[in-house]
């Protein structure tokens, strides 16, 4: 089984629709796994696959989406009254608009949108293939990228959601669980070097924004070290020296493809400018990009 991976990172989701778009009939993949923009472009991808082209992906990130209010609103005066300031409206509106959610809920091809429950404190993974309806399939990748404490969390069912990348950055959980014998591609939308941002950080919403970029990014270099690390376990012992938790495990073939270098903004510049010049940059790496899976 082949399978997609795709991370969390705001509008830096730009750069993983980049390579996405240029990879497009390198490989073909039979899962996609997403978090926050993440599991926008999860849903962007079985678009395109059923549209049997991946325009949407490059339309979307470069033409419809042109400026912070194509994808959330900003209500300030909620801030002052101890609520959310932000909202996916827009973003919800898109979904009905562009996407042909009944026949994705309809594929073969298994799409996965992983969240955070506030209740549990769990990763939640939602599929097509959980018998959502259209509104709590959208539901679920709504909640995927809704970042506290800046987005309003989403109830679906007995959860009450927020993004996935609080806990499952780069959802890999699922795949080194199940029994299937994967090869993986894991897309980072940003560098796992974390870069200085000097600020003075002396409002609400920029403390927010960084110490979150902070959280993740640590989330994110530990699920993809905790891949390696079972790899070369796997490799290094013995059968009969492995553990019980050990000889659950598999080896998996995993690539991963990242920026490379420290992209400049902020992950809720949405501007036009902003998304081009990083969708560029994804389109570069995924052209030169060699599949080994």
């Amino acid at each position: 089984m082949k399978s997609l991976v795709l991370s969390g990172g705001g509008s830096f989701g730009s750069f993983e629709a980049g390579v996405l778009y240029a990879i497009f009939y390198k490989v073909h993949f039979d899962k996609i796994y997403g978090t926050s923009v993440g599991a926008l472009n999860s849903v962007l991808m079985a678009q395109a696959y059923l549209d049997e082209k991946p325009d949407i992906l490059r339309n979307t990130w470069t033409n419809i989406i042109k400026k912070d209010n194509d994808v959330y609103n900003k209500r300030f005066l909620k801030l002052i009254l101890g609520k959310p300031p932000y909202d996916f409206s827009p973003l919800r509106s898109f979904f009905k608009n562009n996407i042909d959610i009944n026949s994705i809920l309809k594929m073969d091809k298994k799409i996965n949108l992983t969240a955070t429950d506030l209740i549990s404190g769990l990763p939640i993974t939602f599929s097509n293939q959980n018998g959502l309806t259209e509104e709590q399939f959208i539901d679920a990748a709504i909640g995927s990228a809704s970042v506290p404490p800046l987005f309003q969390p989403v109830k679906l069912k007995k959860f009450v959601l927020v993004d996935g990348g609080i806990r499952d950055n780069v959802p890999l959980a699922n795949v080194i669980d199940n029994k299937e014998k994967d090869s993986i591609l894991v897309i980072l939308c940003r560098d796992e070097k974390m870069e200085e941002k000097p600020d003075k950080y002396n409002g609400v919403l920029k403390i927010s924004e960084r110490s979150i970029d902070i959280m993740v990014n640590e989330i994110t270099k530990n699920d993809i070290s905790m891949i390696l690390n079972i790899n070369n376990l796997l490799e290094k012992i013995e059968e009969k020296e492995k553990t019980p938790w050990l000889m659950e495990k598999k080896h998996i073939n995993i690539d991963v493809i990242s920026p490379g270098e420290n992209l400049e903004g902020d992950m809720l510049d949405f501007s036009t400018e902003h998304l081009n010049r990083i969708f560029q940059k994804g389109m570069a790496k995924g052209f030169d990009f060699i599949p080994k899976i």
